[in-house]
């Protein structure tokens, strides 16, 4: 795929200077179940994940919170996402056969009776394997409490929980993790922090680009782009 392939990445080698972060990644899913993924937009978050879970080859649940509706987001919203997602997957039309409150066949999966009790059923299916909440902090537009839910999740669940999100300030103040009224106060959790390259980072990152295009380029483009781009891949 190459560094200036805009697509999430799914393979290590097209990571540029992200060892430490997978090695943090994998670190805090092998030992715990929370992981929060923090970062601005286009500092490869998604991708980090996906390369992660690809290379692992773990069965996961990668839920988009973007794709929400705008405004207040409701439990149904939240349910027509999941639907779209289990539906992409075989493990997880046979894992949820058994599952009373969901219909499964050629359609995908849905939800029968779109209750918080259904919601819980299918986690409970789900155990054994990874869900992402990306850019969770939207979900906070939401009169649902979805902290409670992963809340429930860690407690009760064998099911690793990716949280990541670009607007980190709000990310936070949805997790609550600090506040001794929030639901998961108190939870262990590995935070993977993803920053700007330095001008040294882009330049190698810029060169190796180009070289992958074959594509050569003087060094006063590279200085423009470093300066464009400001460390953000």
């Amino acid at each position: 795929m190459g560094y200036f392939n805009p697509e999430p990445k799914r393979r290590r080698e097209d990571l540029f200077n992200m060892e430490s972060e997978l090695s943090t990644l994998d670190s805090g899913l092998r030992r715990g179940k929370l992981v929060v993924v923090s970062g601005l937009r286009r500092y490869g978050k998604t991708s980090l994940i996906l390369t992660y879970l690809n290379e692992k080859r773990l069965d996961y649940v990668y839920l988009d919170c973007r794709l929400l509706p705008s405004g207040m987001i409701s439990l149904n919203s939240f349910l027509n996402l999941l639907e779209e997602e289990l539906s992409k997957h075989d493990w997880a039309l046979k894992a949820l056969r058994d599952v009373e409150e969901v219909s499964v066949g050629g359609f995908g999966v849905r939800f029968k009776v779109r209750s918080e009790r259904s919601l819980l059923r299918v986690l409970h299916a789900l155990e054994g394997k990874v869900l992402v909440l990306d850019e969770a902090q939207e979900l906070r537009r939401s009169g649902y409490r979805f902290d409670s839910l992963i809340a429930y999740a860690y407690d009760h669940l064998d099911l690793k929980i990716i949280v990541s999100g670009s607007m980190i300030g709000l990310l936070y103040r949805f997790l609550r993790i600090s506040d001794p009224e929030a639901p998961l106060y108190g939870r262990a959790f590995t935070e993977v922090k993803l920053r700007r390259l330095s001008d040294a980072e882009s330049r190698e990152f810029l060169v190796k680009g180009f070289e992958q295009e074959g594509v050569r380029v003087s060094d006063e483009v590279i200085n423009e782009a470093i300066k464009r781009f400001d460390g953000v891949i």
